[in-house]
C-alpha cells in the first residue's frame, strides 16, 4: 500500500465523475485525507474548489519544478 503525503498535489489517473462534474484525466487535485469510509479512497481538493472522495489508483504523484 503506498502513502498519500496530505497537501501534495496529485494528478488523476482517469476521468472522475462527481456530483454530475466531469473532472478529465490530467487534472490536478491536492490530497486531504483518508476517507475512512471506503477502503483505499483518499479526500481531495478539486479543481472547482469541492472536496470530492477518490480512489487511491485513481491518484498519481506529479512532479514540480
Amino acid at each position: 500500500m503506498r502513502t498519500l503525503i496530505q497537501g501534495k498535489l496529485y494528478k488523476l489517473g482517469m476521468d472522475l465523475n462527481i456530483n454530475n462534474v466531469q473532472f478529465r484525466k490530467g487534472a490536478l487535485v491536492v490530497y486531504i485525507e483518508e476517507d475512512r469510509r471506503y477502503a483505499n479512497s483518499h479526500w481531495v481538493l478539486l479543481p472547482n474548489g469541492q472536496k470530492g472522495s477518490a480512489w487511491s489508483g485513481h491518484l498519481e504523484e506529479t512532479l514540480c519544478k
